[in-house]
């Protein structure tokens, strides 16, 4: 983990931290006429082998639109919001647990719609792999 983000926020207009970030205990102050500021900053999974991709819809259900609801395009940020990755990891490593995520859309006229996401890793084969994509993870075009 590693601090990827830092701000300020103006407390003295009630400002609140971004989603993600955690806020200081202590207060920078601005003198006697001055506003009041806190530092606050986000840590993030540091990934030197990774490649991010922006995430996509593979499959949905229904398959098409329903008339008075098409389905929204910023869907699959609600589903994987730090994107998709393709990670390189040593030998051995156990990968992740599957992870579950649900969600609520709600439409202009207070109509709701509900998703599921499920997040999971896999290998992929070598054979897959570009001369880029070997480049970007393992730093040469051979393993």
């Amino acid at each position: 983990m590693a601090i990827t983000d830092l701000c300020l926020i103006n407390t003295s207009k009630n400002e609140m931290p971004p989603r993600g970030c955690v806020k200081l205990g202590r207060v920078i102050h601005g003198g006697l006429t001055g506003p009041n500021f806190s530092l606050v900053y986000k840590k993030s999974l540091v990934k030197p082998h990774a490649i991010s991709y922006r995430a996509s819809i593979l499959s949905r259900f229904p398959p098409a639109d329903h008339d008075d609801f098409p389905l929204p395009e910023s869907v699959p940020l609600f589903c994987l919001p730090l994107g998709a990755s393709v990670e390189s990891w040593c030998d051995g490593t156990d990968y992740p647990l599957p992870t579950f995520s649900s969600f609520v859309l709600t439409g202009s006229c207070g109509e709701k719609v509900y998703g599921a996401a499920v997040s999971f890793y896999e290998e992929l084969p070598e054979r897959k792999q570009s001369e880029q994509m070997q480049e970007a993870l393992f730093g040469t075009k051979e393993r």
